[in-house]
């Protein structure tokens, strides 16, 4: 009879579930709900949780413990069931899952993994990175290079990485209750016995300054315009912030901390032994082979105080003998703002409901003021949405960029050429940025590699189009369009644009999308940088180097802002040309010399000379016969010379 009335309540209970099954729709665990709980017993919240969302749930209440576990005071507004269940359950040792149109409750079984972490050698690597990919579990070595990790059951991917060496993955690896056992050898990532630090290289175990050294092939497959970019969270002690959001502008350097309070803590940007004086957002990051960041005061004893904010050294990319080759590589995107970062505005009713509560309140609390309601906001329920200014100025924006790289070289010839294009448009509308670039490296060898010549010259054309429009601080663009009312629209009845985004009584702001789309303000950079060298093995150690560089840079900024957007109606004309101009020139011998194969001697002595000139000219002039002759000639009235 025991067994018969045991058969039966299993059959009954699986009946109940059946049943409740029936009413359920696939895709549970996104339905909607909204729900309250207080200090109370989980048994009684997911009883109370099946009723109200009517989604059918299957547990063991006595083997899951759920009466002597108790929920947080806590509430949930049209959540999805999953996030709700994700909450109630935290801490609680009881996970959750769609099977069969049930919800599942089921305890989490845990597993361990163990194992140690060598080099090639065997030697323990005490502080190496264990994780489960995808999930939050993860832990460093210790002393001995062991790790012991506690995870639920389940196949994961484990990652194991350590500075210096490859990065491994295990994939499919099952962990159970029954102990698994992962021992990892790792291999070396083919570091760079020798760095670039400045007027030469060194090997890396000499140097006792901090430097870090990066890849530039590692960093390919990110789609970036800038190398600052790439250059994110990839140095410790190197902090690269975005303080603008235009395409092309805004990277800062701070190597190690801010040094000044009101000074540049910019560092100091070295291409091919050649100091860079200008703007470095116009390098193409397909040249670059490797970044060498100098980041202690030591930078100060090789470029003086130019580098007190520490130096990166750039080295571009240059033919390998044996490795001739041609590759192209591209990328398509599109770039638009999250949603949840996205302003949210009042439409044209509730704008119109706000004023009219407005007046209702002054006539109730300040009747002696005599407050009138304008007849735009009676009757707020004529309206309909209107216009949300904030969806007119912003757009889904493509981004784009090309590169074409030919590399051939002999034992005495080597040469690179990199051609590259990009294209990126702002999310704000009618701005963006385009580039051209170019790159031409050659070395040569001569007298069984006596004497080593070469040369490096990179023009690069750049178009800036509305990027530098103020649009993010006070007073603009971006202040202009939360103001802006959603009556009004963007647009005039007979084409064109309006010329007011105010209604009656409030800021009488001028048409943000009138002032983006006629404003011309455009800046186009012609840059050329170039260098060249020659190496002289006098006799063997003993080598005389010579380096001349020189670095280009024409900027021009034309301006024009139409009568229809401003607010005295009258039309605004501005150029400015800037010339920038620097050279670089090196003479120096270096002794390089290792004896009895455990002493090295590494002498430098040299001279160098780096000169800097700009000139620059601007004029400003309004009172334009019309709009449509926006030179400068046309002008009634120079205001700047």
């Amino acid at each position: 009879m025991r067994i018969t009335f045991l058969f039966i309540s299993i059959l009954l209970t699986i009946g109940i579930i059946s049943v409740k099954a029936t009413n359920v729709n696939g895709q549970d665990l996104n339905k909607q709900v909204s729900f309250t709980v207080g200090y109370e017993n989980l048994s009684a919240v997911i009883k109370r949780l099946q009723a109200q969302s009517g989604v059918g749930f299957a547990y063991d209440e006595t083997f899951l413990g759920l009466a002597h576990l108790f929920t947080q005071p806590n509430s949930f507004v049209n959540e999805s069931l999953s996030a709700v269940l994700t909450n109630l359950l935290q801490n609680s040792k009881i996970n959750f899952k769609e099977e069969a149109n049930n919800i599942l409750l089921y305890r989490v079984v845990y597993g361990r993994i163990t194992g140690k972490v060598v080099d090639e050698t065997g030697a323990p690597l005490p502080g190496a990175s264990v994780a489960l990919e995808g999930t939050s579990y993860g832990m460093i070595t210790d002393s001995q290079g062991n790790f012991i990790l506690s995870v639920p059951e389940g196949t994961y991917t484990v990652a194991v990485s350590f500075v210096g060496f490859k990065k491994m993955e295990f994939p499919n690896t099952k962990i159970t209750s029954k102990p698994s056992v992962l021992n990892v050898n790792m291999a070396g990532a083919g570091q760079l016995k020798e760095v670039t630090v400045t007027y030469g290289k060194q090997r890396q175990r000499d140097i006792t300054g901090s430097l870090a050294v990066v890849s530039g092939t590692d960093l390919l497959d990110k789609p970036d315009n800038q190398f600052a970019q790439e250059l994110q969270g990839k140095v410790a002690g190197v902090e690269v912030t975005q303080s603008n959001g235009a395409p092309g502008r805004g990277f800062q350097f701070k190597i190690r901390g801010a040094t000044s309070l009101s000074l540049s803590n910019q560092p100091l940007f070295v291409i091919d032994g050649l100091p860079i004086t200008g703007d470095i957002n116009d390098i193409n990051p397909d040249e670059i082979e490797s970044f060498t960041i100098l980041k202690d005061a030591a930078a100060t004893a090789l470029y003086g105080s130019r580098a007190s904010n520490g130096v990166v050294l750039i080295t571009t990319k240059h033919a390998k003998p044996g490795d001739a080759k041609i590759t192209f590589n591209g990328y398509y995107g599109v770039q638009g703002i999250p949603q949840q970062h996205r302003y949210q505005l009042m439409d044209a009713q509730q704008w119109a409901q706000f004023e009219n509560e407005y007046y209702q309140d002054k006539l109730a609390d300040e009747p002696g003021t005599n407050p009138t309601l304008n007849p735009v906001y009676a009757n707020p329920s004529r309206y309909g949405v209107g216009t949300n200014w904030f969806d007119v100025v912003t757009r889904r924006a493509p981004t784009e960029s090309y590169n074409l790289n030919v590399s051939s070289a002999t034992d005495n010839s080597q040469s690179t050429v990199i051609a590259g294009y990009m294209n990126q448009q702002g999310v704000i509308v009618n701005t963006g940025e385009e580039q051209f670039s170019l790159r031409l490296n050659n070395d040569y060898s001569f007298d069984n590699k006596k004497i080593k010549v070469g040369f490096n010259i990179a023009p690069s054309y750049h178009i800036d189009h509305n990027n530098r429009i103020a649009t993010e601080g006070v007073n603009d663009i971006i202040e202009k369009v939360s103001e802006a009312s959603p009556l009004i629209s963007p647009y005039a009845p007979g084409g064109g644009y309006t010329y007011s985004a105010a209604s009656p009584g409030q800021v009488a702001n001028i048409n943000p999308l009138a002032q983006l789309m006629e404003t011309v303000d455009d800046y186009h950079t012609t840059r050329i940088l170039g260098n060249g060298y020659l190496n002289y093995n006098i006799w063997d150690g003993l080598t005389l180097k010579l380096n001349a560089g020189v670095d280009v840079e024409d900027v021009t900024h034309n301006n024009f802002v139409p009568s229809t957007i401003t607010t005295n109606l009258i039309a605004t004309g501005s150029s400015a040309y800037n010339n920038g101009y620097s050279y670089t020139s090196e003479a120096y011998l270096d002794y390089n010399k290792t004896i009895a194969h455990d002493h090295h001697i590494d002498i430098i002595a040299g001279y160098s000379i780096q000169k800097y000139q700009a000139e620059s000219n601007n004029i400003v002039a309004n009172t334009f016969a019309s709009d449509a002759i926006p030179y400068l000639d046309q002008a009634s009235a120079v205001l700047q010379v």
